[in-house]
Formats: structure tokens, sequence, C-alpha cells
């Protein structure tokens, strides 16, 4: 999604104790959706800048969810001055 090398490695976990069983999992991952895209520059967005737009609101839906203010003001704050790298 951020560069045509990236890669994903997920890794499930899985840990059987007896008649316990805990299994944990989650990640999201895809290509960035070619009729988003289509409809941001259609709207004048060049791709370049609908691109960053669907990441940045990908990953401010998570950032909002993290329990801690402090940290999710100063993410917020980094993303909004592109100082993070995605």
């Amino acid at each position: 999604m951020l560069s045509p090398k990236a890669r994903v490695n997920t890794k499930p976990q899985l840990e059987i104790i007896a008649d316990n069983v805990k299994c944990s999992h989650g990640a999201t991952v895809s290509q960035l959706d070619g009729d988003e895209i289509f409809y941001l520059q259609s709207r004048g967005l060049d791709q370049a800048e609908a691109t960053s737009l669907l990441v940045e609101a990908f990953a401010l839906d998570i950032v909002n969810k993290l329990p801690v203010p402090s940290l999710r003001q100063v993410l917020s704050r980094c993303m909004a001055c592109k100082t993070m790298v995605f």
C-alpha cells in the first residue's frame, strides 16, 4: 500500500494448554481501492494527494482508538505535519 516494494508478514499465534485454547491474530492488508482514488481525483486531487488522504484516514482511525490521550495527540499532530513516514 505504501510502496511497490512493501511486504507484510503476519504471524498468527495459537496457544493450546489442556482444554484452554487461545488464538490471537489481527491484520489489515490490502491495496488501496482504485475506485476510491478515482473518486478523489474526480474531485480535483492528484493521485499522490488521493493516496495520502486515504492512508492518513486509515491511520487516523487507528490513532483515535488508542487509549492514551497524549499519545493520540502527538500522533495526530505528526500526521497533520506529515512528519511521520507512512
